[in-house]
């Protein structure tokens, strides 16, 4: 195994240590990538997540056996694979105990006692501690370790080589030909799954291209790069492919595992975003890319938040030393030019460029457990042009603007505004409302970058009684004004804290530049989002979201309500189509999008029928069902007097379907069955058709009826004639 080289020869001094979190793209020992004395199942996609085969609250026997294994298994494949393996039965459980055994492994404090730098890679490659050496000073990798230990278990393992978002990656960055790696896939549970070993036995804290950013401020912080702890990620442990491609991408696309590929071009625009964004459940609802360019000289990102936890943000917005100009006379802070605002569903986090340059605009969240908020994600955002006058917000409260986490159990619900960012016309009037749930006490505070806390003092009134609380407010300027509500229990002595905040603006939205009016025109149309939204008309309601965009109207709601039923209807009708057409790669790609898209529970009894029919059709081999609709089934009866590919296609088609010859030689006979409804309409018959029940004298007549057609020459005559005809040669 290897080569014959002595280990310490001539070893470059960056690669003295461990601690980069890429494998090396060359190694010294002999491990192939696919063996090739064993017949490895061909890369396919998986319906099955990963929650549906693992939960690591079932493996606990295995890490308590492992965390038992004595340190003598470091000398011998053979007995450490006894150890970790033979105990169990399942395949789940050997993979599992060499998994959190490889991560448990310190290689960086290890001493290699015995093994001298004369030694040849063979020497060291034949046993484990040998091998933790090879990795320890980058002559082979954590991906051919595993593969290792689990083709000696018994278990099929496949190294991958491609590049990845890593340590050292620049949000935005274009070329990752350096940022090489290597990881696995196992083949568990009758399908492929990806294992990244490196990076789930460590981790990096900081970041390693700080020093190319900064957030400018009176008292700058000292930048620090980043550094490696180790620790167990499960997260890299049987990633689902859809998750996973946001990391690595292999340079073999069959290993994406993924029914819709991505290119390279995709992968490098894909989002940055982090292990906790996808293990708590966030969701980005705004452009789906790491880069993301100013409009008026704004750019919003919105992210669903998880429905089963409360959560916590935050952000950090930095610029480019290189590429954002005119920046050293600003003395505000960039996060006064954030807003950052929540409705109890959906985080928005609006920022107002007070230059043009480039920025980095990182986004934190995670469980009110968290005392260190988990890094999400990073986007690069350009601007081009700012909007006039850029003036940073008043105040940046820390928990943002509207229903966040500190208005739960505050005394006050069921806000009028539960948005935090409220437009509003100088001179109008705005009120807010709120039930109160028990005796509290309130303070009110309403700022402005400018005016004086006594020029704004009689601009916003509240009244309050024992059930309910009103706040009114009239601004006297065009601006930016922050009204902040703090509470404290009835006779307490404790200090007011604050539970809700609103950003009053004369701005505009930042996707239209409008009259400050709706005309007729416009409230029909958003009545009409309204109305369609409540309906199943896909494209009716598509339509209306077009041009309410175009309109430019502000989102009062139902732009984001009819945005959602869109996306929840297209995911119903994609699950229906598979079902009804037996489409195998229509199911793979319906199922995963409405797994993905959170509809786990809602589509629940559909997702479980199209599972059912997929399974169904890989197990008898069903063909697809023939592409008919109501239109195509219109213009095949329209026909008065068929022409001859018609009726042919026509009579093999019923001829398959179990029709008597004396009924379907006349025409009449088979429109009426094209026109029936209910249990025998021809899509149901479609659907239930075996060709195992279809006599062998009528399958010919079928045959003879299509043999001497193409695809091509039919298309001419009749769309619903090819449908047909591409239904019997699938199955004679």
């Amino acid at each position: 195994m290897g080569t014959g080289a002595s280990v310490g020869e001539n070893l470059p001094k960056d690669k003295k240590t461990g601690t980069n979190l890429r494998e090396p793209e060359e190694e010294d020992v002999n491990v192939p990538d696919i063996p090739r004395d064993d017949i490895y199942p061909s890369p396919h996609p998986s319906l099955i997540k990963k929650n549906d085969i693992y939960q690591s609250w079932k493996y606990r026997d295995v890490v308590n056996h492992v965390i038992k294994a004595p340190p003598r298994l470091q000398r011998s494949f053979d007995d450490l694979i006894a150890y970790l393996a033979h105990p169990f039965r399942h395949e789940m459980q050997k993979l599992r105990a060499i998994f959190v055994w490889v991560c448990t492994q310190h290689i960086d404090g290890m001493s290699f006692k015995g093994f001298t730098d004369k030694m040849t890679t063979q020497d060291h490659a034949v046993t484990p501690l040998g091998y933790f050496k090879l990795i320890k000073y980058k002559r082979a990798s954590y991906a051919t370790f595993l593969a290792l230990l689990c083709r000696k278990a018994g278990i099929k393992c496949v190294v991958i080589k491609g590049i990845s978002k890593s340590m050292g990656y620049n949000v935005g960055d274009k070329d990752l030909s350096k940022l090489r790696t290597k990881w696995n896939a196992v083949y568990i549970k009758d399908s492929w799954r990806l294992i990244h070993p490196l990076w789930a036995c460590k981790s990096v804290i900081g970041k390693a291209d700080y020093n190319s950013w900064t957030a400018f401020s009176e008292n700058e912080e000292e930048n620090v790069e980043g550094w490696t702890v180790q620790k167990i990620n499960d997260f890299f442990f049987l990633t689902d492919p859809l998750d996973f491609i946001h990391f690595c991408f292999p340079d073999d696309p069959g290993w994406q595992l993924l029914a819709n590929q991505f290119t390279s071009k995709r992968y490098i625009q894909l989002p940055f975003v982090q292990e906790a964004y996808f293990r708590m459940g966030f969701r980005l609802l705004t452009q789906h890319s790491c880069i993301l360019k100013s409009m008026n000289g704004q750019i919003e990102v919105v992210i669903r938040i998880p429905e089963k936890e409360k959560v916590q943000m935050n952000f950090e917005l930095l610029y480019s030393k290189k590429n954002v100009t005119n920046i050293e006379g600003d003395r505000y802070k960039l996060d006064r030019f954030v807003i950052m605002s929540n409705d109890g569903k959906r985080y928005s986090f609006l920022v107002r460029f007070p230059h043009e340059g480039i920025y980095k605009f990182s986004v934190f969240g995670g469980g009110l457990r968290h005392s260190v908020i988990p890094w999400l994600a990073d986007f690069q955002l350009k601007c081009d042009k700012t909007r006039l006058n850029a003036q940073p917000i008043p105040v940046a409260p820390w928990i943002g603007f509207g229903v966040t986490y500190a208005f739960d159990d505050c005394g006050l619900a069921n806000p009028t505004e539960r948005n935090g960012v409220l437009y509003m016309k100088v001179f109008h009037d705005t009120v807010l409302s709120f039930d109160v749930t028990r005796p509290i006490q309130i303070e009110m505070k309403l700022k402005h970058n400018i005016l004086k806390q006594r020029e704004l003092e009689h601009r916003i009134t509240w009244k309050k009684s024992p059930s309910r609380f009103d706040v009114f407010v009239k601004i006297p300027q065009a601006g930016d004004y922050v009204i902040r509500i703090f509470i404290r229990d009835k006779g307490s002595r404790g200090k007011y804290r604050n539970c809700i905040n609103y950003l009053v603006t004369t701005d505009e939205p930042i996707y239209k530049t409008r009259k400050g009016y709706e005309d007729a025109a416009e409230r029909n149309l958003r009545n009409t989002v309204k109305d369609v939204t409540s309906q199943r008309d896909i494209n009716r309601l598509k339509d209306t979201i077009i041009k309410f965009k175009k309109a430019g109207l502000d989102d009062k709601g139902e732009y984001t309500k009819a945005s959602v039923r869109l996306e929840l209807l297209e995911v119903k009708q994609g699950l229906l189509d598979g079902i009804n057409a037996r489409n195998k790669a229509l199911l793979i790609k319906s199922i995963q999008n409405a797994k993905d898209g959170g509809y786990s529970k809602k589509l629940a009894k559909l997702i479980q029928q199209a599972e059912e029919t997929l399974e169904e059709i890989q197990k008898l081999g069903l063909h697809p069902i023939p592409n008919i609709n109501k239109k195509i089934i219109s213009e095949l009866v329209s026909y008065k007097v068929p022409h001859q590919i018609v009726y042919d296609m026509s009579y093999a088609t019923f001829i398959l379907l179990g029709e008597k010859e004396e009924n379907i030689k006349e025409w009449d006979y088979m429109k009426g069955l094209m026109k029936k409804t209910g249990r025998d309409n021809i899509m149901n018959r479609f659907k239930n058709f075996r060709l195992d029940d279809v006599p062998t004298r009528e399958i010919g007549i079928a045959q003879k009826l299509v043999v001497d057609y193409d695809e091509s020459q039919i298309r001419q005559i009749s769309i619903g004639a090819t449908s047909l005809f591409n239904w019997v040669i699938s199955y004679i």
